[in-house]
């Protein structure tokens, strides 16, 4: 499974059931996983309309105003699947997506699974060339992310069909980034 598939199956995951521990909240999955997430990250990682605006990211809370004690008054899996936190002492209110929670779990097994692993050069190289179409690459959206996963895997990539005037490779260099 790679990582984009692992990600679609992580987004079908139900929270089974929360603990609360001394310094975290333990979250077992439906898969049989479990997620331990400390009380001071889930705090800061808290996007509701006072904290934060989770589709730009933009932080409306300073995390240096979180209090390192912070610890909560309850915890449950809400009516949409999440993870509902009441901290203490303020009765402030934070739901976390169950999807998301998945997504962002930072235990060993997990980061790892989320890590990026380059392709190496070896002899498979000349049999699946690091190649792109340059239309599909400069008018879909899909045909972009493939230039930049090549691009990324392979530390390089091949663009083919692309225009042969003038200026030409400037275009495709325009692709990845201006240049000066």
């Amino acid at each position: 499974m790679n990582v984009a598939e692992h990600r679609v199956a992580n987004t079908q995951l139900l929270i089974l059931g929360v603990a609360e521990q001394r310094n975290g909240v333990t979250v077992s999955w439906s898969d049989g996983h479990e997620s331990f997430f400390h009380h001071i990250w889930l705090r800061d990682c808290c996007y509701c309309d006072v904290c934060g605006d989770s589709y730009s990211s933009k932080r409306y809370a300073v995390p240096s105003d979180i209090s390192l004690e912070a610890a909560p008054q309850s915890v449950e899996i809400d009516s949409a699947g999440g993870l509902s936190v009441r901290w203490a002492p303020d009765g402030h209110q934070s739901h976390y997506d169950a999807g998301w929670l998945r997504r962002n779990c930072y235990d060993d097994a997990s980061r790892d699974l989320r890590r990026h692993r380059p392709r190496l050069w070896d002899c498979e190289l000349s049999v699946s060339l690091a190649e792109v179409d340059y239309a599909d690459a400069l008018n879909t959206d899909s045909g972009r992310l493939s230039f930049y996963r090549t691009l990324r895997d392979f530390g390089f990539v091949i663009v083919r069909d692309g225009p042969r005037e003038p200026g030409s490779v400037a275009k495709v260099a325009n692709m990845i980034g201006e240049m000066g």
